[in-house]
Parts: structure tokens; C-alpha cells; sequence
């Protein structure tokens, strides 16, 4: 995959040409694409020869402002362009990269083309990254000074965001790569240079400082280093609570586990136990539920064509089967994409799937520890070396006698018992004390009429939660007695 990529509307090229190959030695720059150049053709293939980069490609035969170079080593497939975007797939030897480059025009009638072109190149089997200046924001919070935006003009940028499965890739640092330039009130920043990514592994964009234009150039760095490490934790997945078997096989699991020790150690045990049955059922089960969908696809269209030359009610039965249970596994698919990234606002659809996939991915590269600085200034830089270096540091921690010096809360803390108070607590009560000076009666309740019921059908027996009182008086009849809390 290209490792560093650099993007930049350099409003003018003769004046960035030093800028330009500093940056691009810098950051070891294996595609440059340079916006709004003001250069012929014949100057640019020149140029592109001096940073190293003999291999061109433009789309000024559509009257466009985009030209793109890279170095040799690196096959590139043209997959379509007009005047506004270049979108070409790159490929190397660890493998290939769709990439789309943006210079949008000013007025959003015109970005219409733009949009509809980026939905057509949209695809979820490969890496895609879309760069460049964009000419609008996604909202006013991305902009300062200056008047509002067209709402509509945001309203469509973000709809094709939506539609093509893209996410935003967050810039480290500054986020405002505009400026207008001008002094005082007059001058306002915006985000219009941006970078948007549908699935790949680890990646830092960076905005570099402006000088000799008003955009700032864009730095792409791609990493093709797999960051999963160690074995993947249990997570429990909803689309499980579908299957009628579930509860059966939860609670057969629960009632045969046999675990010896107190009342959490039990839970504790059982709920490994239960963990293992359900990991094994759920590849029994389910499987990889993409490949149950792909299946069940083919076995439709399989059963439409045969209905489509010879009609049988066996045939008509079994397709109709078969899109159930491919509807129930698309289901099962759309609960787990919506659980691992945790985003169930979304209206249902194809495009759903793209931005989960997208998602999914970059909270898993966020969630990955890449890289560790130790306190000697060293620096672990592979998951191994974390790994490797957590397992040191806590062995030491726990093994090593540590001297901790206590705080001294005296003077925050008031005492409230006294040192008195506190044996008098933690001693075992006296006999006196427990029955509080008080004397014990055994009492024996002897059978009665009940007066709410018929005469001799019934004798009263005394019952849970009756309450009796003790008084120094006889009671002369029944009626002096009353039943308190029935």
C-alpha cells in the first residue's frame, strides 16, 4: 500500500517549488498531487521529473486543475476523472489503494457533478481514501469569522459522505486549512482541505503550515502493518438473541455447569463455562454470516431463473424460503455491524452496511496501542514491544517491595469514635446486650374461630406477618382483639 501521499492547492505553483520539495523529501512522499497549478503541461512533467517522480497523469483534457505524480514501482489504473476529481488505484507490492483526488468547484450547483461522480467510484472491497479541497464545509462549526454557508450546499456534501460509506479522518493538530488572508475582523478560517477514508488499517493525516498559499498542504501517511494483537476478547452479540435455540441452550448450559466454592465463585465459573459453549455455537451456528448471505444471494437468483424458464409451486415455495431466510441473515448481519460500532441511529439500507464497515474499522485502529514512550525517553513501537514491556513493568511492580509513604489525613479528617468506641464495636456483644435488657417469651397460640368465616367450618392458624401484643390485661371476648396488617 502507498505509504505517504501529499495534496495541495498551492494557488500558483512557481512560488511553492522549494516548499514542494522539501516536503516532499521530508515526509518521503510517494504521490504528490498538486491543485490549481497555473503551470502548462510541459513545466509540471519537468518538475515532476526533479522530485523523482516521473509518472504523470492530469485531467486537463477535461479543462481540470489537478495533476497527479508518483515514483516509479507504483502501477496505476486509471478509474475515472472529470474536472473536479481524479480517482485512479494505486498498486504495489503490499497491495492497492483506491484514491480519489478533489478540487471542487465554488458553487454548489457545480459540486453536483462531484458528488454524483464520487457515488459511482464507491466501492467496500478495497481501501479508498478521498483528499483534497473540497470548497465547503460540513457544518458552521467548521469555520471562523466570515458569514454562514449555503445549508443546502452541506446538506449534499454530507449526503454523499453518507452514501458512498465514508468517514472523516481526523487531522492531527490544526483542523482549519483555509484562510482568506486578510487583516483584522475581515479574516476568516474553514475547513475545506480534508481527508475521507472508507477501510484501511492505521493512518495520520497532518495539516502543514501555510505559506506561500491560502490552503494548507495535506500529509497522508498509510500504515500496512496488521495492529491486531493477542487473542480477540468475548463480546456477546445481539443478532444471537434471533435464533429460537438461544435461551434453550443458555439455560441448559447454566443448570448442568457443576462448580464448587462460595456463591461468586459459582457465578464466576458458570459464566465461563457459558462463554465456551457460546463461542463454539456461534461458528457452528452462524459462522461467518457474510458467507451465509453470499450463499443464500446465489441460491436466490438461482431459483429466480429457474422460475423464469419453468414455473413449479415447489420452486415458487422454496424461493420464497430462501428470501426469508436471506432477509432474517441480512438482519443478523445489520445487528452486528450496528453493535461493533455502536451507531444504531441510521436508516435501514444498503449504504447502512459501508458506514459500519467504515466505522468498525477506525475504532479498532483507535482502539490499538501503537506505540509506547517510557519515562528514559526509549520508545516501544510494535503491539510485541507493548506488549513485552507491560509484562516487565507490572512483574516488577508486584514482585518488589515497594515503600509507600502514607498521607497523613489528620488534619483533614476529623475523628468521630474513640478508641473506646471502636473495641466496643469489634468485640462480640454480651447476653444482655443482645436482648437489650429485655426478657424472651416461648409462646404458644392455641386454635380459634375465625368470626369471618361460617361458624365450626374453619379454626383460625396463626399466619405469616400476623402481629401479636403482649398486654398485662386479659382480653374478656373476641371482639376485644383485632388483626393487625390482614
Amino acid at each position: 500500500m502507498i505509504e505517504n501521499m501529499l495534496v495541495w492547492n498551492v494557488r500558483g505553483f512557481g512560488t511553492s517549488k522549494r516548499r514542494t520539495r522539501s516536503s516532499v523529501r521530508k515526509f518521503k512522499v510517494l504521490v504528490f498531487a498538486i491543485l490549481e497549478h497555473f503551470q502548462s503541461v510541459d513545466k509540471l512533467q519537468r518538475w515532476a521529473c526533479t522530485l523523482d517522480m516521473p509518472c504523470v497523469f492530469s485531467n486537463a483534457d477535461m479543462d481540470g486543475k489537478i495533476w497527479l505524480c508518483w515514483k516509479q514501482g507504483i502501477d496505476m489504473e486509471a478509474v475515472g476523472h472529470n474536472n473536479q476529481c481524479i480517482s485512479v488505484l494505486f498498486t504495489d507490492q503490499s497491495g492497492s489503494i483506491l484514491t480519489s483526488i478533489v478540487y471542487a468547484k465554488c458553487s454548489y450547483l457545480e459540486r453536483r457533478a462531484l458528488w454524483d461522480h464520487l457515488c459511482g467510484v464507491s466501492a467496500v472491497g478495497i481501501p479508498w481514501v478521498v483528499i483534497g479541497d473540497f470548497n465547503v464545509i460540513r457544518s458552521n462549526e467548521e469555520r471562523v469569522g466570515g458569514n454562514s454557508r449555503l445549508r443546502m450546499a452541506m446538506d449534499e456534501f454530507n449526503c454523499c459522505i453518507h452514501s458512498c460509506g465514508l468517514i472523516e479522518w481526523r487531522l492531527e493538530g490544526k483542523q482549519l486549512s483555509w484562510c482568506n488572508g486578510r487583516q483584522g475582523l475581515a479574516r476568516s478560517w474553514a475547513k475545506l482541505d480534508r481527508i475521507l477514508v472508507n477501510n484501511f488499517g492505521g493512518a495520520v493525516g497532518r495539516l502543514l503550515n501555510r505559506r506561500t498559499s491560502d490552503h494548507s498542504p495535506i500529509v497522508l501517511q498509510l500504515s500496512s502493518i496488521n495492529n491486531r494483537y493477542g487473542s480477540s476478547p468475548f463480546r456477546f452479540q445481539n443478532m444471537w438473541t434471533l435464533h429460537l435455540g438461544f435461551l434453550t441452550l443458555v439455560e441448559n448450559t447454566w443448570k448442568s455447569s457443576r462448580i464448587q466454592g462460595n456463591g461468586l465463585e459459582i457465578l464466576v465459573g458458570k459464566h465461563k463455562k457459558l462463554k465456551l459453549v457460546l463461542r463454539s455455537w456461534n461458528k457452528e451456528v452462524f459462522g461467518h454470516v457474510d458467507n451465509h448471505i453470499l450463499k443464500l444471494e446465489g441460491k436466490v437468483e438461482l431459483l429466480e431463473e429457474y422460475l423464469q424458464q419453468n414455473f413449479s409451486y415447489e420452486v415458487d415455495a422454496d424461493l420464497t424460503m430462501a428470501r426469508n431466510d436471506l432477509e432474517l441473515w441480512a438482519h443478523r448481519e445489520e445487528i452486528r455491524l450496528a453493535q461493533q460500532a455502536k451507531k444504531g441511529w441510521l436508516e435501514e439500507g444498503d449504504q447502512n452496511s459501508k458506514f459500519f464497515h467504515a466505522v468498525i474499522i477506525q475504532r479498532r485502529n483507535q482502539a490499538c496501542v501503537k506505540q509506547m514512550r517510557l519515562p528514559d525517553g526509549s520508545t516501544l513501537d510494535s503491539p510485541e514491544m507493548v506488549h513485552e514491556g507491560a509484562t516487565v513493568y507490572f512483574e516488577q511492580f508486584m514482585t518488589n517491595d515497594v515503600e509507600v509513604e502514607e498521607p497523613m489525613l489528620e488534619d483533614i479528617i476529623q475523628p468521630v469514635l474513640s478508641l473506646q468506641d471502636i473495641e466496643g464495636l469489634t468485640s462480640l456483644p454480651m447476653e444482655q446486650e443482645a436482648y437489650g435488657g429485655t426478657k424472651s417469651y416461648d409462646v404458644e397460640v392455641d386454635q380459634w374461630r375465625n368470626r369471618f368465616t361460617a361458624p365450626g367450618e374453619e379454626p383460625y392458624k396463626t399466619l405469616p406477618g400476623d402481629v401479636f401484643v403482649l398486654a398485662d390485661a386479659k382480653p374478656e371476648d373476641v371482639s376485644d382483639l383485632q388483626r393487625i396488617g390482614r
